[in-house]
């Protein structure tokens, strides 16, 4: 606050009169001294009204002479002043001789009791201060100083404005931010708080945080050194010693008038687990023995692995970009697996595959539709591989089965018409079909009922051919066994009645299993032997009563044909004559 002045009326030639009108008592250097100042100055009575005022300041209220405001304007009849409650504390300079000090906003036009037609409205710093006589030791004049405030007022109002804003979009960083001179904290937002521990209190004004393991700090005081502001990775002890890993980057910034640096960090330890993940991932890809590929939604290959590449006889980077038809030896098969796998989600199956130098392949895939980063539409993910080796050996397995299975076929075939003399016939199924012979009748076996039908048929048949009593029997006994053989293994079947010459045939088929030839002689030569533990007497039986037997049996049905001559009388071969087992 300012000194009181007071004056010595021994060095003037202050009057009584002189002190209650004008200016001209003073000391005549103290006048020069206000009148010279570049400070907008005035000098009021002990009455408060102005008795003079020097140029700052007319200039800062807008006075265009003296004469508007010298013995007209009064302190304690100011309008504004009274407005602002201020009278009563500048009223004490006067009477108290306390200096005051104020800062307000003053609309000089107004102030109603004088006529200023230039008036201005400022924000002003005011400083009175009282003068006092050294002799009685009272207040006889006051000095009044104006700071224009305005200018200052509105920076100091945009620099708390734009500190407000720094706080508000700091706070909603994401980044940790610290602000620091030297190692001593300025500011931190409240992302530096979540990330590290340390509050404002921890921070502001403290020399030093230790945020920073032994090896960081050494990198971060080498980066400061330098003055580098690119990113780089730091370890970060937080408050409560744990540690994380950060990305930081620093910038030399004026902070409040004084050099400073400002510091973002961000935790990037997930970002670092996802990147070591996709590390991870890319390598499995690239080494994978399997094919990979990844296609955009218009067919074009955005990812093929070394793997896929050299399948088809490429590099990977030759195949990047490039439509993914040309790896298949027809683009519209690609193009329909293609339309396929969006619309259903996924796709497996086999295609041809083309090399590069036109050689094809067999490859198994599995498709599946995901989301392609950086791109709004679906990628393909295909996990493939060339099953060309597989697909041949298991070729050349199935040919060689089939091989075997009709060498033993036939060997059985033979081994067991030789066995019974020629009288039992393995046929193949367009053989057995064909076996000549005029139809005489076809007749369907679906129930029980029904055998006893087909018996009494070929009762009948037999009888109008004059085929004898025992004869007659015996072929009655075999369609009935073969019969009931198929409507108990394959739930039914047809009997065809056919004449050829002198020769009865009757043929029945069915839809059944069949029988596997490995069970083909113990089946046909075995008494009593059933594929369906049925206890009827079996193709044994049927063999030893009839004078041919033809059979065709395998996974689409059996075929049976029992033929009896009409005419042959020779005596009939006995059921035990043949072997039990085969």
């Amino acid at each position: 606050m300012p000194e009181r002045t007071s004056i010595n009326k021994a060095n003037t030639d202050v009057t009584a009169e002189g002190l209650e009108t004008g200016f001209e008592a003073l000391d005549s250097v103290f006048r020069e001294i206000i009148l010279q100042s570049p400070i907008s100055t005035w000098v009021a009575n002990k009455e408060g009204t102005l008795i003079f005022e020097n140029a700052a300041n007319r200039a800062m209220f807008g006075i265009d002479s003296d004469d508007q405001v010298v013995g007209k304007y009064n302190l304690f009849a100011d309008q504004v002043l009274q407005e602002q409650g201020l009278i009563p504390a500048i009223k004490r300079v006067f009477d108290e001789g306390i200096p005051f000090e104020g800062t307000f906003d003053y609309d000089f036009s107004r102030a109603g009791h004088v006529n200023v037609p230039g008036a201005t409205h400022k924000y002003l710093r005011v400083f009175i201060f009282p003068i006092k006589s050294q002799e009685d030791d009272c207040v006889h004049y006051a000095v009044i100083q104006h700071e224009d405030y305005t200018d200052r007022l509105a920076a100091e109002e945009q620099l708390k404005a734009s500190e407000e804003r720094f706080h508000a979009l700091s706070d909603a960083a994401f980044e940790g931010i610290v602000i620091h001179n030297q190692g001593v904290g300025l500011e931190i937002n409240e992302a530096f708080t979540r990330a590290t521990g340390y509050n404002r209190s921890d921070v502001i004004g403290k020399r030093r945080v230790d945020i920073f393991t032994p090896e960081s700090a050494n990198e971060v005081m080498k980066h400061i050194l330098s003055g580098s502001e690119e990113p780089y990775e730091v370890t970060i002890r937080r408050k409560d010693g744990s540690v994380f890993t950060a990305e930081i980057q620093g910038r030399s910034m004026v902070y409040k008038d004084q050099p400073a640096r400002v510091t973002a960090l961000r935790d990037i330890t997930a970002r670092k687990k996802a990147e070591e993940e996709l590390c991870l991932f890319k390598q499995a890809v690239d080494t994978s023995v399997d094919g990979i590929l990844v296609v955009k939604s218009n067919g074009t290959i955005a990812y093929i692995n070394p793997a896929c590449a050299a399948m088809h006889g490429y590099a990977q980077e030759e195949l990047e970009g490039k439509p993914g038809s040309i790896l298949m030896q027809s683009p519209k098969e690609a193009a329909r697996i293609l339309k396929e796998t969006l619309e259903t989600g996924r796709w497996v199956g086999e295609t041809i595959q083309a090399r590069r130098d036109l050689t094809t392949f067999i490859m198994e895939a599995r498709l599946s539709v995901i989301d392609l980063p950086g791109s709004n539409s679906p990628g393909i993910l295909a996990i493939c591989r060339d099953v060309t080796a597989e697909k041949q050996a298991e070729e050349s397995k199935r040919r060689m089965e089939e091989y075997f299975k009709e060498q033993q076929r036939q060997f059985y075939k033979r081994t067991i018409m030789a066995a019974t003399g020629g009288k039992l016939m393995i046929l193949e199924p367009e053989e057995i079909s064909t076996i000549p012979g005029t139809l005489l009748e076809t007749l369907e076996i679906k129930k029980p009922v029904d055998i006893g039908i087909v018996r009494r048929s070929v009762d009948e048949y037999a009888r109008e051919f004059n085929m004898s009593e025992t004869r007659i029997e015996n072929l009655a006994l075999c369609v009935g066994e073969a019969a009931t053989n198929a409507l108990k293994h394959a739930g039914g079947g047809v009997v065809d009645l056919l004449r050829d010459d002198n020769r009865l045939l009757i043929r029945i088929s069915d839809h059944g299993p069949g029988m596997d030839a490995l069970i083909l002689p113990r089946a046909t030569l075995e008494l009593g032997y059933s594929t369906g533990h049925s206890l009827g007497m079996g193709y044994a039986v049927i063999l030893s009563l009839s004078d041919q037997v033809s059979l065709c049996t395998g996974p689409g049905g059996t075929s049976v044909v029992i033929e009896m001559d009409i005419t042959n009388k020779a005596e009939q071969v006995e059921i035990h004559s043949f072997p039990e087992i085969w």
